[in-house]
């Protein structure tokens, strides 16, 4: 939705939104778009509620030019071949802390392979998933985000634009 709203500034690019999970029906109600009141209320403001999502009974779905953008792939972190990337963003929402130790280690180096050098990656809010010896660091410039230990600039910077 943030796309869509400001497509002058993402003109000429090619962007390409790709969900992934492991559940095949957790796929197949992401695919649907389809929120319940409750759903649809949690941090999404009214306009955008009316802009990008039609009434549908008690549901709101919606609407196909944004859900029509994502493309989903059942996927298991752990195991399956990283789908083809690097990607500029990796948002993990709400996985990492289901795993162990090793297994949340093992996750957090792919998805860092995964990565485009300048890339960013976004846990949970309440993940905590970085290990000493993490190939990701905190973003100084990005709250929230991480980016490859090897390309960071020095927690000490300051953003001068």
């Amino acid at each position: 939705m943030m796309i869509a709203e400001q497509p002058a500034r993402w003109a000429g690019w090619d962007i390409t939104i790709l969900g992934t999970d492991i559940s095949p029906s957790v796929l197949q109600v992401a695919q649907a778009g389809r929120y319940s009141h409750f759903e649809i209320q949690r941090g999404l403001p009214a306009r955008s509620m009316l802009e990008w999502f039609e009434a549908d009974g008690s549901d709101w779905l919606l609407r196909g030019t944004i859900r029509d953008r994502v493309r989903f792939l059942e996927h298991n972190l752990l195991v399956d071949a990283l789908p083809p990337g690097p990607f500029d963003v990796i948002l993990c929402r709400n996985l990492l802390f289901y795993l162990t130790p090793q297994h949340r280690e093992r996750a957090v180096a792919r998805l860092s392979d995964a990565l485009a050098p300048d890339g960013l990656f976004m846990p949970g809010a309440f993940e905590t998933m970085l290990a000493k010896g993490s190939p990701l660091v905190r973003d100084p410039d990005c709250r929230g985000f991480y980016r490859c230990a090897a390309t960071a600039k020095p927690l000490g910077h300051l953003s001068t634009g």
